[in-house]
């Protein structure tokens, strides 16, 4: 049976036990044909009836969804998953959960229409979480630092931040590469260059990984590097770091990370990672990182001498032109709208101008680029 890559059982028949489905998804890579294959382990499972299978099945799907870049999944998954829980204590294992619960916060940063008042509830109910099952103030705080942080808010970041540092690990801690990810990035918040750049550097000498740990790192240190007049080494990481997360939907912003550098220095190269990169910037629903995409691809293209360029466009791509030639006013004209529109919702929810500025600082306050 051809569905989502879904194996069949002994004579061609379709796997009935959403057991076996949830086995079978663990051993293929994060993407949609795993996406695809969980949500067949939900469906059967309800149709089922059995209501372990049920929340077990959209535990996995919510790890699966999260790390493919589809988390907008989450947030029906771990509604039923809470309500079920509720209904039968005994059955489920609170850590993970709560866990649960960390990636749900994350995800609602990616959805403009995720109300801010949500989000300050699922923080709530969260922190209550936390201290039921014993846990300290260190991932509640560090939660609120990443939400300030996506806010673009350092006056509500420092003193979460600060409150981080001095808690004690307990069992809800992210792991030590992604804790000193966070440092990095917060000191790009505060507009730190030299302490961003020290963390990171730290990052990599230890050798600290995990399954986003060094693939971020190398991205969010490109832009502080050139700033500081560290070219050469900016361009080493960027080769290392583009060779991690190429065509990887979980880490689309990364790739726009990169997509900015490569604006900057080679943009040769740029054109090549624009157009491997924009079928899943066009096809997510994860909002944030589709911004992100949008505002490097605008500076790409804001940089451009020619006219028009040749690019390998899928023929699914906003726009494909048979002959594989696509006027560059066009595409700035499209990419700028996008960014400019993704950025105006976004600051509109979280009540800071800190998008809309991040794509003025990103191209530069000048008419021809209509800002």
């Amino acid at each position: 049976m051809e569905r989502f890559g879904l194996n069949t059982e002994e004579g061609g028949a379709p796997m009935s036990n959403p057991y076996d489905l949830l086995e079978q998804q663990e051993d293929m890579e994060y993407g949609p044909e795993r996406v695809g294959v969980t949500e067949e382990a939900v469906r059967l499972a309800d149709l089922s009836g059995d209501g372990q299978a049920s929340y077990d099945a959209r535990m996995a799907l919510m790890e699966t969804a999260a790390m493919s870049g589809q988390s907008e999944k989450l947030f029906p998954a771990f509604a039923w998953c809470q309500h079920y829980a509720a209904q039968h204590p005994d059955e489920v294992d609170d850590h993970t959960l709560a866990w649960h619960h960390k990636w749900v916060l994350s995800a609602a940063h990616q959805f403009p229409q995720f109300p801010l008042s949500r989000i300050h509830e699922l923080h709530g109910s969260y922190a209550q979480y936390a201290r039921k099952l014993g846990a300290g103030a260190r991932s509640s705080a560090y939660l609120q630092m990443k939400l300030a942080m996506h806010m673009g808010d350092p006056a509500a970041a420092q003193p979460a931040f600060n409150v981080w540092q001095v808690a004690k690990e307990d069992m809800l801690s992210d792991c030590s590469a992604c804790e000193a990810q966070a440092r990095a990035e917060y000191h790009v918040l505060m507009g730190d260059d030299g302490p961003c750049i020290k963390q990171g550097q730290l990052i990599l000498k230890k050798k600290m990984s995990c399954g986003e740990i060094p693939h971020l790192t190398y991205g969010t240190l490109l832009q502080p590097l050139l700033r500081q007049g560290q070219r050469d080494l900016a361009l080493q990481y960027a080769v290392k770091g583009r060779e991690l997360v190429e065509g990887a939907p979980d880490f689309l912003s990364t790739q726009a990370e990169h997509l900015e550098f490569l604006a900057l220095t080679d943009m040769s190269t740029g054109l090549e990672w624009y157009a491997r990169h924009l079928p899943w910037a066009e096809q997510t629903r994860e909002r944030r990182s589709q911004m992100d995409y949008h505002r490097a691809a605008a500076l790409l293209f804001s940089r451009l001498e020619e006219e028009a360029v040749t690019l390998a466009l899928s023929p699914e791509a906003e726009g494909w032109q048979q002959s594989g030639k696509y006027p560059v006013s066009g595409r700035l004209e499209s990419h700028l709208a996008k960014a400019r529109a993704l950025a105006t919702q976004f600051d509109k929810r979280n009540g800071t101008p800190h998008y809309t500025q991040k794509l003025a600082r990103t191209l530069g306050t000048t008419g021809e680029v209509g800002l």
